[in-house]
């Protein structure tokens, strides 16, 4: 097996595992996200009625959560593949 293929593997698992983590645990990952964000704007001086209007919807935590799988399973055959 070569280093490339190898690399390939462990790196698609981990991004795998990321991925379907983020997604299982999407509601933690969005309310962490959304007490980062009011923290960020109460700083900025952003009036408190705009500042539910800003914050990252849940549908972009899943996007971004099936791009890492969808990443670490590409990843993960390219290494099953190239270890041929």
């Amino acid at each position: 097996m070569s280093g490339f293929a190898l690399t390939s593997l462990v790196t698609g698992i981990v991004v795998l595992v990321f991925g379907v983590l983020l997604l299982s645990l999407r509601g933690r990952a969005l309310s962490f996200v959304r007490q980062r964000f009011a923290s960020v704007y109460r700083e900025d001086g952003v009036p408190e009625t705009e500042i539910a209007g800003r914050f990252p919807k849940m549908a972009a935590v899943v996007i971004v959560g099936s791009g890492f799988v969808a990443f670490g399973a590409a990843l993960v055959l390219v290494g099953l593949f190239s270890a041929r």
